[in-house]
C-alpha cells in the first residue's frame, strides 16, 4: 500500500468513528460498545497485518498490557462490588477503551500521528457542527437535567463540552502547520467549536481547555 493511501486510510479511521460514536448518545448506551470495540480492534488488527514492520505488536506491548490489567481489574472488581451485574457491564466499556487506545497506537506508528489528530479533529468538528446547528436552527425542547444547554446529540452538555474543548486543542495542529489553506481551514472551525463550549456551560471543559493549553506551552514552547 503506497505512503498516502496509507495516510488516508489511517485518517478515516478516527474520522468515521468519532461523529458515528458521538451521534450514537456519545457511545453511552451498552449496545454501541460492542460495534465500537469490534470496530477499533478491527482496525488495529488490518493495521498490524499490513504493516511494514514485523515488530509493530511487540513496540505496542506497553498499551496492550495497560488495556489488559484495567479490563482484568474491572471485571475483578465484580468479586467485591454491591452490583457485580454492573461491574461486568464496566468491562465491556473497558473494553472499547482499550480497543481504541490499541488502534490509535498502531493506526499513529503506521500512518503518523498527525494523519490521525487531522482524522480526529475533523472528526470532532463534524459532531460539533451537527451539535451547534441542531441547537440554533432545530426544536429545542426543556429537558430537566440539562436545561436549555447544548446536549444532543450526546446526550449530556458536559460532553459537547469537553468535546469542543478537545476539538479546539486539536486544532493547534493543523492551524499552526501545514500549507496555507489547510491552517485556513482549521483555523475557521475554531469560532464554532468555542461556541458550542460556551452554550455547553460546562465550567470543568474550560478548565480542561486552560490546562490543555499550559501543557502545549510546556511540551512545545
Amino acid at each position: 500500500m503506497s505512503s498516502h493511501l496509507t495516510r488516508v486510510a489511517v485518517g478515516l479511521v478516527p474520522l468515521a468513528l468519532v461523529p458515528t460514536l458521538g451521534a450514537a448518545g456519545g457511545g453511552f448506551r451498552p449496545d454501541t460498545w460492542v460495534w465500537a470495540g469490534a470496530l477499533a480492534a478491527w482496525c488495529a488488527a488490518v493495521a498490524l497485518a499490513v504493516s511494514d514492520h514485523p515488530g509493530a505488536l511487540r513496540v505496542s506491548w506497553p498499551w496492550l498490557v495497560g488495556g489488559g490489567a484495567v479490563l482484568l481489574w474491572t471485571l475483578a472488581s465484580a468479586l467485591w462490588s454491591v452490583e457485580p451485574a454492573q461491574s461486568v457491564l464496566e468491562a465491556r466499556r473497558t473494553v472499547v477503551y482499550a480497543a481504541v487506545a490499541l488502534a490509535l497506537v498502531v493506526l499513529a506508528r503506521r500512518g503518523g500521528g498527525s494523519t490521525v489528530v487531522a482524522g480526529a479533529y475533523a472528526g470532532v468538528c463534524l459532531l460539533v457542527l451537527y451539535a451547534v446547528a441542531r441547537y440554533l436552527f432545530g426544536a429545542r425542547h426543556f429537558v430537566p437535567f440539562e436545561g436549555n444547554l447544548i446536549s444532543e446529540p450526546l446526550g449530556y452538555a458536559n460532553a459537547v463540552g469537553i468535546l469542543s474543548a478537545l476539538g479546539i486543542l486539536l486544532s493547534l495542529a493543523p492551524a499552526t502547520g501545514g500549507f496555507r489553506p489547510r491552517r485556513a481551514a482549521a483555523a475557521a472551525l475554531v469560532p464554532p467549536l468555542a461556541l458550542a463550549l460556551e452554550l455547553s456551560g460546562s465550567h470543568a471543559s474550560w478548565l480542561a481547555l486552560a490546562v490543555g493549553f499550559a501543557a502545549l506551552v510546556v511540551l512545545h514552547p
